[in-house]
C-alpha cells in the first residue's frame, strides 16, 4: 500500500509529529486527552508502517545486500516501531481506563517517560536524516505560491547562490522548529516526572527523644528518687555508734514516713510516628471543581477531583 501522493505521505508525518509533541504536554491536554492523543498516534503509526511495509519487505530481503543507507533507515524504524509499541502498551497499564491497582506505579510511570522521550529524540534523528526530502515536498506541495493571473513576459532576474549555502539555511530552519518543539515536549516530561517523584518521596521517621541528664527516657521520664536516710546499716562496718546516736537514728526512722519503693513509674504515650506511604496522583492539575479537569469525578464527596488524590 502506497500513499497517493508525496503531499499525502507528507501531512501524515507531519500530524504523527504534531500529536506525538502533543502527548507530552500533560498540563494542557490533561490525562483522559493525553490517553486518547497517545491512541490515535499509535494507529497513524502502524498505519505510517502499513503505507511502508513493500519497502521493508524488500529491504528484510536483501539487508545484507542494500546500502548502507538505506540499512541505517531500516534499523531506525525498527527502534522507532518498537519504542512507539512499547509507550503504547506502558500507556495502557497507566491508564485511568483499565485503572489497574500497581504496587510499584512511580517506576512504570518513569519507565513510560523515559521510553517516550527516547522514542522522540529517535523522530528528531529521522527528521534529520530526511531533511531533505522533507523540504523538497513542502517546497512544491504545501508552501507552493499560486499561479499568476497573467504571465509574465520577461524573464526575471534571479540571484545566484551558492546551493550550499542555501541547503544549510533550510536545514537549520527546518531542525531548529523540529528542536524547539523536541525541547518543550522533553522539558515538560521531566517537569511532570520530577513532581511525582516529590511528591512520592517517603517520609522520614521523627527521631527519639534522648535521654537527658534528669533520668528521662525514650519510654518516659522516670520517677523522681528521695534521698535514703541514713541507717545504722549505712554506716561502716568498723565504725560502733554510741547508744544515744543509734537511739536518736531508731527515733528519727519511726517518726518519717515510709518512703514508698514500688512506686509506679509513670508513662507517657508515644506519639505516632508519620508512616512509609507514598503519595502518588495520576493527574496533577489539582482542580477542585468540574470544568478545570477534563475527567472530573468525586466519588468520595470531598470536594476535590479523584484523579488528584493520592492513590
Amino acid at each position: 500500500m502506497q500513499p497517493r501522493s508525496p503531499k499525502a505521505n507528507w501531512i501524515i508525518d507531519a500530524v504523527l509529529f504534531a500529536g506525538f509533541i502533543l502527548t507530552f504536554l500533560l498540563d494542557i491536554t490533561g490525562l483522559a486527552l493525553h490517553q486518547w492523543l497517545g491512541i490515535g498516534v499509535g494507529l497513524l503509526a502502524a498505519y505510517h508502517l502499513i503505507v511502508h511495509w513493500r519497502w521493508v519487505k524488500s529491504v528484510t530481503r536483501r539487508f545484507g545486500s542494500c546500502s548502507g543507507q538505506a540499512r541505517t533507515y531500516y534499523l531506525l524504524d525498527a527502534l522507532l516501531m518498537a519504542g512507539m509499541t512499547l509507550t503504547v502498551l506502558n500507556g495502557l497499564v497507566l491508564s485511568t481506563w483499565l485503572d489497574l491497582p500497581l504496587n510499584n506505579y512511580l517506576a512504570w510511570r518513569a519507565f513510560h517517560v523515559i521510553v517516550s522521550v527516547t522514542t522522540l529524540l529517535l523522530v528528531v534523528l529521522k527528521i534529520g536524516l530526511h531533511w531533505r526530502w522533507i523540504i523538497s515536498v513542502a517546497q512544491r506541495h504545501i508552501l507552493r505560491p499560486a499561479a499568476p493571473a497573467v504571465p509574465v513576459l520577461q524573464p526575471a532576474v534571479v540571484p545566484v547562490r551558492a546551493q550550499g549555502a542555501v541547503d544549510r539555511r533550510q536545514f537549520l530552519r527546518l531542525m531548529s522548529i523540529v528542536g524547539v518543539g523536541a525541547t518543550l515536549a522533553i522539558g515538560s516530561a521531566l517537569n511532570d516526572s520530577l513532581a511525582a517523584l516529590a511528591r512520592g518521596l517517603i517520609a522520614e521517621p521523627e527521631p527519639a527523644l534522648a535521654a537527658t541528664d534528669t533520668g528521662a527516657t525514650p519510654d518516659g521520664p522516670a520517677a523522681a528518687v528521695e534521698p535514703a536516710l541514713p541507717t545504722a546499716a549505712d554506716a561502716p562496718a568498723a565504725t560502733v555508734l554510741p547508744p544515744a546516736t543509734a537511739t536518736a537514728i531508731e527515733a528519727t526512722k519511726a517518726l518519717s514516713p515510709a518512703v514508698p519503693t514500688d512506686a509506679p513509674t509513670p508513662t507517657v504515650a508515644a506519639s505516632p510516628i508519620p508512616g512509609s506511604a507514598t503519595c502518588v496522583v495520576r493527574c496533577n492539575v489539582g482542580c477542585s471543581y468540574p470544568g478545570r479537569c477534563r475527567r472530573y469525578t468525586d466519588k468520595n464527596k470531598n470536594n476535590r477531583c479523584d484523579l488528584g488524590e493520592c492513590l
